[in-house]
């Protein structure tokens, strides 16, 4: 799961994929199907079995939202932060925004339990229910970099995400590739195809989660 987990968009697309990758395990052609023509395989899966996106939809949240609410210590155990992230977090002195396609209440939950980051669900710093992530996330960024912190022209602006269809959106968008530099994480969920066409594209770093806490450290005194 965690090896075709790079084009998941929606949760309940996992449930789909689970259920193709249990059926066949060891077959190699299911995970190429999957990362290489997920668009087709997903109506056609939902088709074959007689399955409504809508319905999965509403299970597959009353689940998850069940699971949190009513058992949350077991729920945020399985939340665990990449290395050094909450430290570096605790001791930026820069203004952090989450732009997320998840749930605001759920992201707020998550952002406080396993990142020490207290934001509201309803935030300025927050922006969630970004569905479809590549239109609404540019929108987002728009958004924050019109925000009276990052208004000035001077200010150095990093969208980080682990999707490189999203940053390739947002370059596409003039005023947003000019004010932003976009990272894609080598660290989240994409592929070594990603990564490897990340780093041939214009305007897009590969990011190490190392180099991602130093962005987020404060700088250094003058001596």
């Amino acid at each position: 799961m965690r090896t075709v987990r790079p084009v998941l968009v929606r949760g309940f697309e996992s449930m789909v994929m689970l259920r193709m990758l249990l059926r066949d395990p060891r077959c190699p052609a299911t995970r190429d199907a999957i990362l290489n023509r997920w668009s087709e395989e997903l109506p056609r899966s939902l088709s074959y079995w007689g399955e409504s996106a809508d319905e999965l939809t509403q299970i597959f949240e009353a689940v998850r939202n069940d699971w949190m609410n009513s058992r949350t210590e077991s729920w945020m155990a399985l939340q665990v932060p990449y290395d050094g992230v909450t430290s570096a977090l605790a001791a930026t002195p820069f203004p952090v925004f989450i732009a997320s396609s998840k749930a605001a209440h759920r992201v707020s939950a998550l952002s406080s339990a396993v990142l020490g980051l207290e934001l509201p669900p309803d935030s300025p710093r927050l922006f969630a229910s970004l569905l479809p992530p590549e239109e609404k996330k540019a929108e987002a960024l728009r958004i924050i970099a019109r925000q009276q912190v990052c208004a000035s022209p001077a200010t150095r602006l990093h969208f980080v995400d682990d999707r490189l269809d999203t940053l390739l959106a947002v370059r596409q968008v003039p005023e947003l590739a000019a004010r932003w530099n976009l990272y894609l994480a080598d660290w989240g969920y994409n592929t070594a195809e990603e990564r490897a066409a990340a780093a041939r594209e214009p305007g897009i770093r590969l990011l190490q989660l190392q180099d991602f806490n130093g962005m987020l450290a404060p700088p250094p005194r003058a001596s």
